[in-house]
């Protein structure tokens, strides 16, 4: 009886449903305030914190990856990636690099399967 006004939160199983959808969707106060629904699934489902860190970390690795893919390299005699897979030594020398960054972990095995995919090899 230390403090009778405040009452210790309920155990998580003794949630309300109101509740577990705040803790999923930490901006559910403010949606209910404005009376804003969201405009599709995609912006429902970022809503989630976990949801929209993966979405944000797949955007980045996407945009490395096709930025990696237009720089000139010096491994490949100053082509580009795109460039060299249109050639014959282009493309083996290509090979060559996607070997070694592969076996040094340069690039993680997501990205080397993008860029073997938008390479056609």
């Amino acid at each position: 009886m230390a403090s009778e006004g405040h009452e210790a939160p309920p155990p998580l199983a003794r949630r309300s449903f109101r509740e577990w959808l705040q803790l999923l969707f930490p901006e559910a106060r403010m949606r209910v305030a404005t009376q804003r629904l969201p405009r599709d699934w995609f912006e429902f489902l970022t809503r989630i914190p976990i949801i929209e860190q993966i979405v944000i970390k797949r955007f980045v690795e996407n945009l490395t990856c096709d930025r990696w893919l237009e720089e000139p390299n010096a491994a490949l005699q100053g082509m580009s990636p795109a460039a060299a897979s249109q050639d014959a030594t282009g493309r083996a020398l290509l090979q060559a690099l996607l070997s070694r960054m592969e076996s040094n972990r340069e690039k993680t095995p997501r990205e080397l399967r993008k860029i073997r995919k938008r390479l056609g090899m």
